[in-house]
């Protein structure tokens, strides 16, 4: 096979971009290896897209004739050559608050939706708004899929970490056993479960709705101080629905970052969300996910290693985390420092599979001193990597 990689203008367009043009134009695909796709498969293979370890596509290699060649290149052409729209995608997302008002940034406005929509009767749950993300369109319905879902994604990612109260979803379908609004009109013994699927469902889809007038009549959402906003309890109810007020400028440090240092927060960010998503399953899972969200920044650097067998030395990992930690999200006090200096060991313990937390394994064992700990220990985490992270983008930016 011949490397094709500049006449199908790799590294110009997007990797997924290029996929989905290829798959397309092939109608399937296989993965032959953890590097390597072929089309249309491994046995009759006339086209192979390489990746590297990180995922990233590298070379593209075909024994197409030229003729064949130059249709898949007026393919991709006619998308880098295109005029591309600047429009919003319009999605329900989910805060631990209602949300009243709206506020609004060149990269995104959330505000609250309107009064027809489905909405919780309760304050303990998830409550509805409406965010919008303007991506470029280009009359493509596939490289438009792809183009709003990932800018979509990149902000409910990062609103996850910069505000103590909207949901992240898991965009994985799921269903479970529970009951319909209409059962709890009916009599207690009447009651039957029903297997339902987890979705939020609309009158008119969001995207079709022209949301700009509705808008104008909507207040701002009020701005807090970043300090004063990061002493809010995300359960407390008594105060409305608020925001930090660097929550544009962060989002600005954010895109000003080089590409590869948005991945990088971006990474740091889905952990730091997966320890949220995590909290109400596995108290064990949660620490795991907020280290990691730290050592997803942490530079890379030759550790020390063992002079007999050359692994690398513990106390020189956690001494690197610690260091970080306290240059991003300093503290004051020795309590404080002292739950700290557990983090990267209990982390650790988890890891290797030396035991669970006790809210994990005994959860009704409510008298084991270690349930506080857990929970201070939790809660200095949740805190301190928040923090860390918040620094981190506004030192790099």
């Amino acid at each position: 096979m011949n490397d094709v990689s500049k006449n199908l203008s790799v590294g110009e367009i997007a990797d997924a971009e290029l996929m989905h043009i290829l798959l397309t134009h092939f109608g399937c695909s296989q993965y032959s290896s953890s590097s390597l796709i072929d089309f249309p498969d491994f046995d009759k293979s006339v086209l192979s897209a390489h990746f590297s370890k990180a995922g990233q596509l590298t070379k593209i290699s075909s024994s197409l004739e030229n003729e064949q060649l130059e249709i898949l290149q007026h393919q991709i052409r006619r998308v880098l050559k295109a005029t591309p729209n600047l429009v919003n995608d319009k999605s329900v997302q989910f805060s631990g608050k209602p949300i009243i008002g709206k506020f609004e940034c060149q990269y995104f406005s959330i505000f609250e939706i309107d009064e027809t929509a489905p909405k919780p009767a309760m304050m303990l749950a998830d409550h509805p708004f409406v965010l919008e993300v303007p991506f470029l369109e280009i009359g493509d319905s596939g490289i438009d899929s792809i183009r709003r879902i990932k800018a979509r994604n990149e902000i409910v990612l990062l609103l996850g970490l910069f505000t103590l109260d909207t949901r992240v979803p898991n965009n994985r379908s799921k269903f479970f056993w529970g009951l319909d609004s209409g059962d709890f009109e009916t009599e207690t013994e009447k009651r039957r479960s029903k297997w339902l699927q987890k979705i939020y469902l609309y009158e008119e889809r969001v995207s079709d709705i022209d949301w700009a007038e509705y808008k104008v009549s909507l207040p701002n959402i009020r701005l807090i101080e970043d300090r004063e906003y990061l002493s809010i309890s995300s359960i407390s109810f008594s105060e409305p629905y608020v925001l930090p007020k660097s929550l544009g400028k962060m989002f600005s440090f954010y895109f000003s970052l080089p590409d590869s240092r948005r991945k990088q927060f971006l990474r740091a960010s889905y952990w730091f969300n997966h320890a949220r998503n995590s909290i109400s399953e596995s108290s064990s899972a949660t620490l795991i996910s907020l280290v990691q969200a730290i050592e997803t920044l942490i530079p890379n650097q030759p550790s020390a290693r063992c002079s007999e067998c050359g692994a690398a030395i513990g106390s020189q990992l956690k001494k690197t985390f610690l260091d970080f930690l306290n240059a991003y999200a300093p503290i004051s006090n020795s309590s404080s420092s002292n739950v700290r200096n557990l983090l990267y060991d209990q982390r650790s313990r988890l890891v290797h599979g030396d035991g669970l937390f006790v809210s994990d394994q005994d959860i009704f064992n409510f008298s084991n001193p270690k349930l506080g700990q857990e929970m201070e220990l939790t809660q200095h985490a949740f805190q301190s990597v928040r923090v860390a992270l918040w620094n981190w983008l506004d030192r790099n930016e």
